[in-house]
């Protein structure tokens, strides 16, 4: 059964609205006391789709049509990042738009589209600072209906997601955006199906967020611990180092890390260590 978004276009309420009409979904989930629980969701596929890892994290969440409920066939939870994939059966979805690869820009416009009591609405704001552990803070307050909900550029590009809200440098609450790039690979390698190649890569690792040690080791992946005889070691990664960069893309999580090194091409590593910056090779396995 395809399942038709109730996607609207907003161009008649907010000048600048992207080309091509961004995709959002309205989730549901029944909590303990037997009440529907409502959050957004972002097709990124024919059959997938990108969440919040709480709302998706207890009972499994459902797509909420004009049919019924759409249960999804699994969830995939990132801890790290708290997304969750929903994989569902067939191809449901009939619209979606592709994750942003780079970051965005301050000062940049953002679109945002969400689920209300009243149907879909469509929100213009823009960036205002990115954070040392990559989130990115909008212009905008808190409102209504928008956990979870999609964030889109100019050109209809899923920019991230609302994940709640963030004090801004004057202790106002702002919008809390989790721009794609920081996730992308991750959601690429499962709409794609991309397995892990090789050996496993041999390092114990966290997110590292700048002031968590000192000011001035800069956010990143911090490795805890290098295995012995493992590809990390033989490419010359050491404990406490602190990896910014790979491929060219920033990470910020260990498990953003782990998709770029997991394809078996040749990654080059931008790693912290020391006070300096070094460049380190990870061959394909």
């Amino acid at each position: 059964m395809l399942l038709l978004l109730l996607v609207l276009s907003g161009r008649a309420f907010i000048s600048g609205l992207p080309n091509a009409v961004p995709s959002v979904i309205a989730l549901g989930r029944v909590d303990s006391m037997g009440l529907v629980e409502v959050c957004n969701g972002a097709p990124v596929s024919a059959s997938h789709a990108v969440t919040l890892f709480s709302f998706a994290s207890g009972s499994m969440p459902f797509v909420i049509t004009d049919e019924g409920r759409l249960l999804p066939d699994s969830a995939i939870l990132f801890r790290d990042l708290g997304l969750a994939m929903l994989v569902f059966d067939g191809e449901p979805f009939s619209r979606w738009n592709d994750p942003r690869l780079d970051a965005p820009e301050s000062g940049e416009a953002v679109f945002i589209a969400g689920y209300r009591s009243n149907g879909i609405t469509f929100l213009q704001t823009r960036t205002t600072e990115t954070r040392n552990d990559g989130s990115v803070v909008l212009s905008m307050g808190p409102a209504p209906g928008l956990m979870g909900a999609a964030a889109y550029d100019a050109s209809g590009r899923l920019l991230g997601i609302i994940t709640g809200t963030i004090p801004d440098q004057d202790g106002d609450d702002r919008l809390a955006l989790l721009p794609s790039q920081l996730w992308n690979v991750w959601s690429s390698n499962l709409v794609n199906g991309v397995r892990s190649s090789g050996s496993p890569f041999g390092v114990s690792a966290l997110a590292y967020t700048l002031g968590d040690m000192d000011d001035e080791t800069p956010s990143g992946v911090l490795i805890v611990d290098v295995c012995e005889g493992s590809r990390a070691e033989n490419c010359g990664l050491l404990s406490g180092d602190v990896v910014m960069d790979a491929g060219g893309t920033r990470v910020y999580h260990p498990e953003s890390l782990r998709g770029i090194i997991s394809t078996g091409e040749t990654v080059e590593l931008s790693v912290y260590r020391s006070g300096s910056t070094v460049r380190i090779a990870v061959p394909g396995d």
